[in-house]
C-alpha cells in the first residue's frame, strides 16, 4: 500500500479510525434528531462555518 508523503500514512491507518467513525456516525444520527443541518447553522456567520469546514477538511473528516 502506498504511503501519502504529506501525512506519512497509508490506507491501513484508516482501519485504526473505525471506532472514531462509529462515534461520528452515532453523533451525526443524534444531531439529525434536531432537524436539518441548515437549520442548525442558522445564525452562525458564514466565516465561522467556512473556518469550521476548513478544520474538518484538515482533519480528513469530509
Amino acid at each position: 500500500m502506498l504511503v501519502e508523503p504529506a501525512t506519512r500514512r497509508s490506507g491501513f491507518d484508516k482501519l485504526k479510525d473505525l471506532p472514531k467513525f462509529q462515534q461520528r456516525l452515532e453523533h451525526t444520527q443524534w444531531l439529525d434528531f434536531f432537524g436539518p443541518t441548515e437549520r442548525r447553522l442558522d445564525g452562525i456567520p458564514p466565516g465561522k462555518i467556512g473556518h469550521f469546514a476548513g478544520e474538518t477538511a484538515a482533519e480528513g473528516l469530509r
